[in-house]
């Protein structure tokens, strides 16, 4: 059952995180089925990304921990890799996390 719902839930991780995309410091998500990279940029236009030392990634991550969600932070990348059985609601929530974890961060 649980395979069944996944090609819902993966359109709809990818319609969610079109909001995400919107973010002026995230330069690229990658997605492949439910596993999801968002690569944080310091200018959108030029990709370059953030010094090392400015911790965006793992700041991210933090800041989505102080909400509930955990992360992995890759450098200036976080991977968000939901259970294959969350909920859609579970999965449209955690999308808003990662949104307001980022503009926490980077404004």
């Amino acid at each position: 059952k649980t395979i069944s719902k996944l090609q819902a839930k993966i359109r709809l991780l990818a319609q969610a995180l079109e909001g995400v995309n919107q973010l002026d410091p995230v330069g690229d998500i990658r997605q492949c089925g439910m596993m999801v990279g968002i690569e944080l940029v310091k200018d959108r236009k030029s990709k370059e990304t953030y010094p090392l030392v400015e911790k965006k990634g793992i700041r991210v991550a933090l800041a989505a921990r102080r909400r509930g969600m955990l992360i992995r932070p890759l450098g200036n990348v976080v991977v968000f890799m939901p259970p294959l059985s969350i909920p859609h609601r579970t999965l449209t929530r955690m999308v808003q996390i990662l949104h307001d974890s980022i503009r926490e961060v980077v404004s």
